[in-house]
């Protein structure tokens, strides 16, 4: 027998021992405390690879809620498509968002830069019984992930550009708690419950209702005139406004 043979034939009988003797339970004094030493590194690795699968889910989940959002977002385009008419620019996209909060003339709404929305971005309440228009509420002025804060046409930093049916210009500004068309020519007319609109020189989207001529103060001995303006919908009774999104 050559040498090599007996070198297998000997470790296969050790090895059969020592299967013998683990079935009898003989290393059970010495696997306790490897066990002991190892468990921590085994259990350590599991949870690391429980983590990464728990981000793995949960990325996978967000993304699905953001999808499932955004084909909620189509179909409720085309019904407000519905109800604008024709009025509005058709490349325009709607956003709905729920109001979370008024406060100081800053509205807070829950959509965000998941949804695509951006500082700047105009936004506009429906009151169909009115007009079949979209009616401006405000500017995003502050964008989070989920939420954003829109400035009010209230707000005393709100300046705007705009002009009435009859084609009169003017900058509306907010004073005394009021809105205010001023800075119009004399030789310009305004007309009492005219509708006042957006110009869309200043960056503004042109063409959006504000509201409607509720008093006009002309003084003829001064270079110009003013109109005090009724919004067409209450910030207060609004649930959901749309973010206009080109």
């Amino acid at each position: 027998m050559n040498k090599k043979l007996k070198t297998w034939i000997f470790v296969f009988l050790i090895a059969n021992l020592l299967i013998f003797f683990d079935s009898k339970g003989y290393f059970n004094w010495l696997k306790r405390p490897v066990g002991i030493l190892f468990n921590p590194i085994q259990h350590k690795l599991y949870l690391n690879k429980v983590t990464e699968e728990n981000l793995e889910s949960f990325q996978s989940s967000q993304l699905a809620i953001v999808e499932a959002e955004l084909i909620k977002i189509k179909q409720e385009n085309l019904k407000i498509r519905e109800l604008l008419g024709t009025k509005l620019s058709p490349s325009w996209k709607f956003t709905p968002a729920n109001i979370l909060k008024l406060e100081n003339n800053i509205l807070t709404i829950d959509v965000g830069k998941l949804l695509q929305i951006d500082k700047n971005m105009i936004v506009i309440g429906i009151k169909k019984s009115e007009i079949n228009n979209g009616i401006l509420i405000g500017q995003v002025s502050k964008v989070d992930e989920m939420k954003a804060e829109v400035m009010l046409l209230s707000h005393k930093d709100s300046l705007i550009q705009v002009e009435t049916e009859s084609g009169a210009e003017g900058v509306l500004v907010t004073k005394d708690d009021e809105l205010v068309i001023s800075e119009v020519l004399q030789d310009q007319y305004l007309y009492q419950d005219e509708l006042v609109l957006t110009q869309g020189k200043d960056g503004w989207l042109p063409g959006l209702v504000i509201g409607k001529i509720a008093g006009i103060e002309k003084v003829d001995t001064e270079i110009f005139q003013s109109a005090t303006v009724n919004q067409l919908v209450s910030i207060d009774s609004l649930k959901q406004v749309f973010v206009v999104r080109l």
